[in-house]
């Protein structure tokens, strides 16, 4: 029943693309449209392997859409390199896969205003990996419209995005859905829904809907469980909605409400006749109101008298800004059980205000430890930046122990002091990064020399906020970036700059010189070498400004230092060797993984290539690791170590 989706073709064009029939896997490069589906088709029915590459400067149309449903036992991998499909006249769906396992990457769909649906896997046994699919145009945009639909049995994708004009931007119904990396913008109804399986959707950005009363996301269904980390909602009436019996997660996330009415989280059935229990749960979020008196930050309970509905929304380690009003529960009298549960959160009314009717079969309303009125400290909230300023006095207010997320909503490190902060973003505690030089490079014995070094800070408010201090290897010392120094002796010197931010994190530059003698027949000439040798480096080096990538694929490649990209990224203060070892991330156990790797590396700012492998003989299992790093300079100083927390893939 699936292949009679497929668009008939002439047997010759068919026959034309099919490879030889060998126990091997067939290898296509279409040309057109047509072409395309003459090797979908074949790839379905011939019982191999297949890879169609596409050309990325191509686009490629077809009347009706592109199908391929191939058996359970088939592989398929598409590489579209960037190249677009489109199909004209009318149909159902621009671009559906199902049957088998699915590696598809690199593609665009655009969509025309004749189709339902945009791009779609489906149906039970198909497994599907997909990289960089993107979908626009603009759909029938009427009922169930989606222009990203991802069913099956288990769905893989990292970097989806669709800007069409449809109902519903991205629907996942598989048995089990990993998304990292989903933009969407331009749906009318849902920006994200979850009807059904278990979901991890992890650096989420929903903006900018088609109209304002859509709802960034929703998980609503009796199967459907969903986990969404890492983020942006901005414009949507609901931010995050738990219906019927669906239950949601939400953690590290900003809530960005802007409409009179408009709800950070809610739980709830639409007001159905049906006895439902719904559940949404965040954790470190921050939900931002532009302080109209319509507006709530988290909202339970509609429903029929009687009806004996459950729906429950906890909030914790989070902060609510600008939304007076900040809580209601609203249960209808009969059996209805809803509850709102708060702890460890600012709200603006400190819950004193909240509006609850929920009472009946229960306290509706719970504010636990820690909920508390103070104000929060940001960034810069006009500009959008709602990351805490070292002065917040919400910093360590959360919970006491590492959730073992990977990374705030920023791609900081979300336990950094004695406990997590509350809200989206964690302050991070960075080193400056800092360049010194002089001038000259050689100076003159006698004469002054310009030093000079140049900070910045990675904390929001800190670079402004920096000092300087300087030591020589003279004895001397001197303040400020770019001071004046004068070294009598002849040969080796050094100038030794050390940069301190507002919290007392610093970094240590050293300025190596060569003091030349004067031109013959100066007048004061140098001071005659001889002087004490210079004291042992006593100096520890600094690694700071550390960056992981969040997501790291596995490679071959040995680990090593590259120019630019690499997926770690840190300053040395000075040339050392950094140690690095593992640790894995069970849950909350973290264990040592044996062994460790060490690269000798040049002071400043260096990136490193990293994709598992340990050594020539091991490499890391997929999973979630925290990586240490320790730098020790050729004295044997050994520095502060720095850890950092990924997965890898």
């Amino acid at each position: 029943m699936r292949l009679a989706i497929l668009r008939a073709l002439p047997l010759a064009a068919i026959l034309a693309l099919a490879p030889a029939a060998t126990a091997g896997a067939a290898t296509f490069t279409p040309a057109d449209g047509a072409a395309l589906q003459a090797a979908l088709t074949t790839a379905a029915t011939n019982g191999q392997d297949d890879t169609i590459t596409l050309d990325g400067a191509t686009t490629y149309t077809l009347s009706g859409g592109f199908a391929y449903s191939g058996p359970s036992n088939a592989k398929l991998t598409l590489v579209g390199n960037g190249a677009t499909l489109t199909a004209t006249d009318s149909g159902l769906i621009a671009a559906v896969f199902d049957g088998g396992t699915l590696d598809i990457s690199g593609l665009k769909v655009e969509v025309t205003p004749q189709f339902t649906y945009g791009f779609m896997v489906r149906y039970t046994g198909t497994t599907a990996t997909l990289d960089d699919i993107a979908v626009s145009g603009t759909t029938l945009n009427t009922g169930a419209t989606t222009a990203i639909s991802l069913g099956g049995t288990s769905v893989t994708a990292t970097n989806l995005s669709s800007t069409a004009l449809a109902s519903q931007g991205v629907v996942t119904t598989a048995t089990s859905t990993s998304v990292t990396g989903l933009t969407v913008t331009g749906a009318s109804s849902r920006q994200l829904q979850v009807t059904g399986g278990t979901a991890e959707i992890t650096d989420v950005d929903l903006r900018d809907p088609a109209v304002p009363s859509a709802t960034g996301i929703e998980v609503g269904a009796a199967t459907a469980v969903a986990t969404v980390r890492r983020a942006r909602v901005a414009g949507s009436s609901t931010a995050a909605a738990a219906k019927f019996t669906g239950t949601l997660t939400v953690t590290d996330a900003l809530l960005l409400l802007t409409g009179a009415s408009a709800r950070g989280m809610t739980a709830g059935d639409n007001n159905n006749n049906a006895v439902h229990k719904s559940t949404i749960t965040a954790e470190r979020v921050t939900i931002v109101g532009t302080g109209l008196s319509g507006q709530r930050a988290v909202a339970v309970g509609d429903g029929g008298a009687g009806e004996g509905d459950q729906h429950t929304a906890t909030l914790s380690d989070s902060i609510v800004s600008e939304i007076p009003d900040p809580l209601v529960c609203s249960a209808p009298a009969g059996a209805a059980t809803n509850l709102i549960t708060v702890t460890s959160t600012t709200l603006p009314d400190g819950g004193g205000g909240a509006d609850n009717t929920c009472t009946d079969n229960g306290p509706g309303i719970t504010l636990g430890p820690g909920v508390t009125a103070v104000a929060p400290v940001f960034a810069d909230a006009a500009a959008g930046d709602y990351r805490p300023l070292y002065t917040s006095p919400l910093l360590d207010l959360g919970a006491a122990i590492d959730p073992l997320v990977g990374s705030d909503l920023g791609g900081g490190l979300r336990f950094v002091g004695t406990a997590v902060d509350l809200g989206a973003y964690e302050y991070q505690r960075s080193a400056p990064d800092v360049t010194a030089g002089a001038t000259p490079a050689a100076p003159v014995a006698g004469q002054p020399v310009t030093l000079s070094a140049t900070a910045t800070d990675a904390d929001p408010g800190e670079t402004a906020q920096l000092t300087y201090a300087w030591t020589f290897s003279d004895g001397g010392s001197a303040a400020g970036p770019s001071p004046l120094h004068v070294f009598p002796v002849i040969g080796a010197a050094s100038a030794t700059v050390t940069v301190t931010d507002p919290v007392g994190e610093t970094t240590t530059k050293v300025v190596p010189l060569n003091v030349v003698a004067p031109p013959a027949g100066s007048l004061d000439p140098p001071v005659a070498p001889g002087a004490p040798a210079a004291a042992t480096d006593r100096t520890a080096p600094t690694l700071s400004a550390l960056r992981v990538a969040k997501t790291i694929r596995r490679g071959a490649k040995l680990p090593a230092a590259v120019k630019s990209g690499g997926q770690l990224r840190f300053t040395l203060s000075e040339a050392a060797t950094v140690t690095a070892r593992f640790e894995r991330v069970r849950g909350k156990r973290v264990v040592r993984v044996p062994g460790s790797l060490k690269l000798k590396l040049a002071a400043g700012r260096r990136a490193v290539r990293f994709t598992g492998r340990v050594s020539k003989t091991t490499t890391l299992k997929p999973g979630t690791y925290r990586i240490v790093l320790t730098p020790t300079d050729a004295a044997r100083n050994t520095g502060r170590a720095v850890r950092a927390t990924f997965t890898l893939r």
